[in-house]
């Protein structure tokens, strides 16, 4: 289906929308994590980092590090 070009296997086309795709993809789940964060905080009757706070920024920042990693 592809073949070998320019030392490596996609064309340059496939390649640029990929990386535009996994950047689309990107900023949209930092808006969504942004959105989660937000909504804690104004819900949440403490002020500063709570628990839940601190448990779904490791999360988000876990799963950003293994997406940038891939």
């Amino acid at each position: 289906m592809f073949e070998w070009r320019d030392g490596s296997c996609f064309p340059r086309v496939l390649a640029a929308v990929n990386v535009a795709l996994a950047c689309i993809d990107g900023v949209i789940a930092l808006f969504a994590f942004s959105q989660v964060l937000i909504r804690i905080h104004s819900r949440s009757r403490q002020l500063g980092w709570t628990r839940q706070k601190v448990f779904h920024l490791m999360i988000g920042s876990s799963n950003v590090g293994l997406n940038m990693g891939d």
